[in-house]
Parts: C-alpha cells; structure tokens; sequence
C-alpha cells in the first residue's frame, strides 16, 4: 500500500507569504494513500504542491462500487485547478458490506437499538478531518464534501444528522432516494427515533446544502434504483425524487419558520454519471454560497 508520487511544480500564482501546508509521514505531496486509524480506512488523496496552511479541504464519496482510487483519480485535475487537498475514503465492501452500514451511516444495530454517534460512517469524516489537520498543520476549520448516488445519499443524511459536522459546502448528486425531513417517519426514510432530530434539522437548513441533478438521470429501471414502496413515493426515478426531497424540505422550513439555505441544480444533458456532475460540481465548490 505505498505511494504513488507526482512530481511537483510550484504554481506560479502561490502567495510567497503564506505559510505552506505541510507534507507529513504518510501524506506527501502528489497522489497517495494512507490509513486511518483506528477504522482501518483507506483513504486516496491528492496534496498539490505549495497549498497555503488556509487552503480548502475537499471530500469526495464514492458510490455503490466502493472505487475511491477511480474517485481520487478523477478530481486530481480538480484538486489542481481549485487549489485544494482531496480526500477519499475508501469504505470497503469488506468493512461496510452493506448500504446500512456505508451510505445510511451504520446508525442503528441489528437489534434496532441506535449506534453511538462516534460508530456511525459519518463520524468517520469528522476523524479524518481532525488527524489531517493534525499531519499538515492545515488552519482549515471546515471541509467541504461532495458525493454521487450512494456518495450522495451518505453526504445529504450527514448534513441532517451531524449537526456538530464542520461541514462547509455539501454536495449531494444523484442520489437513489432520501432521508426525509420528516419526524413521523422512520429512519432511514425519515427522522423518526433520532435522537434530538428536531434540533438536527434546524442546523441541517441553515447549511450550504446542493442538491445537484442529472436532467437526463430518469431511468426508472436503472440497476441500483431502490423500488420499495417508500422510494418509489418519492418519485419513479432519480431526477424526481431529487426535486421532490429538495421541496419537501423547503416546505417544512417553511412551516418550521427557520431559515432555509439549500439549493437545488439541475444539470443539462448529464445522466446518472459521476464524471458527468463533477465538472459542475468541481465549480460549485470553488463559489461556496454563490446562487
């Protein structure tokens, strides 16, 4: 599980006077991998050379093929032109096999009885954030985060159940189905039996929240589309649900009388294809706020 190092050039727009992000044991500068304790995650990152101390941190969730090198891979460019550190966790198969273990953030057991905070997948953002902080000397106090389809279904239900979360931007693309803004629903459909959900969602809507969507992502058929009863009451198909979670959730700020700070994109021609949101997704990040 070694290294693979880029060789790097300074850029010519970096401010001499800004003290530069450190390169540490593990996370050097270019493309690698290194390992989270004690999860034993993996996670693949990119560090450009001459990154200021301030600079952006990004996460990138992979999707249902659990392929965070191909992720890694195809923000470098990203990474580069944005002047940010990239990081993606690696949930495996082997550690996470199921979707109630990754995307729906392992928060309950099997006996039904909720799971620490600290033992949900979510929690484990929160850990990498704070040890690369601690490797790079990084003066960064929030990430921005960015996932597509089942990355996408484990950013948004972070934003709605981790108010503690120094989430910056959060980008969730494409995603199968949601969690809804809801108490009287169950998890994962609703905030039914959360803990303080109420108090969750509050902070959830003051939060730079996308939900960016595929105008073309409307296969009602597709491979990994959740069919189940309460999916398909969100719409038939990925693009429908999408709009349809983005306005259920603007309502109920509505009728809560809190502030609503998400925003909804639809993006032209793309399907359900990560390479095809990542583009937009990639500028989205580079204006955080910006309508």
């Amino acid at each position: 599980m070694g290294l693979t190092l880029i060789e790097p050039m300074l850029p010519t727009d970096a401010p001499a006077w800004e003290p530069i992000l450190s390169a540490a044991p593990g996370l050097t500068v270019g493309s690698g991998v290194f390992v989270h304790q004690p999860r034993q995650l993996k996670v693949w990152y990119h560090l450009p050379w001459g990154l200021s101390q301030s600079a952006p941190i990004v996460f990138v969730m992979h999707g249902v093929n659990r392929n965070a090198q191909d992720y890694r891979d195809d923000w470098i460019t990203y990474a580069n032109q944005g002047r940010f550190l990239l990081l993606v966790p690696e949930f495996s198969a082997a550690q996470y096999p199921d979707p109630d273990d990754y995307n729906l953030g392992h928060v309950f057991a099997d006996s039904g009885q909720i799971n620490p905070v600290d033992e949900w997948s979510f929690s484990a953002i929160e850990d990498i954030f704070a040890e690369v902080q601690q490797l790079t000397h990084s003066t960064a106090t929030t990430y921005n985060l960015y996932g597509h389809s089942a990355g996408a279904q484990f950013v948004h239900r972070l934003v709605m159940l981790m108010p503690q979360a120094r989430v910056g931007t959060a980008i969730a693309a494409n995603a199968g189905w949601y969690l809804l803004p809801t108490l009287s629903d169950p998890y994962p459909y609703g905030l039914g039996r959360i803990p303080d959900a109420s108090q969750a969602l509050a902070t959830a809507f003051g939060r730079d929240l996308v939900i960016l969507l595929g105008s073309e992502d409307t296969d009602p058929d597709h491979q990994h589309l959740n069919r189940g009863e309460r999916a398909m009451s969100q719409g038939s198909h990925r693009l429908a649900r999408g709009q349809f979670f983005f306005e259920q959730a603007r309502a109920q700020a509505a009728v809560l009388n809190l502030p609503f700070d998400w925003r909804i994109q639809v993006v032209p021609g793309v399907g359900h294809s990560n390479s095809g949101m990542a583009d937009v997704a990639a500028k989205l990040l580079s204006q955080p706020g910006s309508p």
